[in-house]
C-alpha cells in the first residue's frame, strides 16, 4: 500500500485555505464595513462557516485524495481529514482561542467527512475493501 502523502498535504492546505477564504468573502459581502464590526461578524460567522465549510470541503477533499488510488481509499480520506484537523488545531492554538466543544466536534467532523469522501472514491473505483 502506497499512501499519497504529497497529495494529502496539498489538498489539506487547500481545504483549510478555502474555508478561511469563504469566511473572508462572506464577511466582506455581508458584514459591516468598519473593522471592529467586521471582526465581530467574522467571529459569529466563523462558528458556522468553519465547521460546515470544513466538513463539506473535507468530504470533497477526501474523495479527491482517494480518487485514483489503487487501495486504502478510506485511509487516504481519513489521513486528509486528520491533516486538515491538525492544521485547524494549530491555527486555533496560534490565535489564542480557548478550548470549546465546538472545535472538537468540528475536527471530528473533518475526520468523518474525509473518510466518507475516501469511501465514495472506493465505491466509484469498484473496490470492495475500500
Amino acid at each position: 500500500m502506497r499512501l499519497r502523502f504529497g497529495r494529502i498535504v496539498v489538498i489539506a492546505i487547500a481545504v483549510e485555505t478555502l474555508t478561511i477564504l469563504l469566511l473572508v468573502v462572506l464577511v466582506a459581502a455581508l458584514g459591516p464595513s468598519d473593522a471592529e464590526g467586521a471582526q465581530q461578524a467574522a467571529e459569529r460567522l466563523g462558528r458556522w462557516v468553519g465547521p460546515i465549510g470544513g466538513f463539506v470541503l473535507c468530504l470533497v477533499g477526501g474523495w479527491l485524495v482517494a480518487k485514483g488510488a489503487a487501495t486504502a481509499h478510506v485511509l487516504h480520506g481519513l489521513m486528509l481529514g486528520g491533516t486538515v484537523a491538525a492544521i485547524d488545531v494549530l491555527l486555533l492554538l496560534m490565535s489564542g482561542s480557548g478550548f470549546e466543544l465546538l472545535f472538537a466536534v468540528s475536527n471530528l467532523g473533518r475526520l468523518l467527512a474525509g473518510s466518507v469522501g475516501g469511501y465514495a472514491a472506493a465505491v466509484e473505483h469498484g473496490s470492495r475493501a475500500a
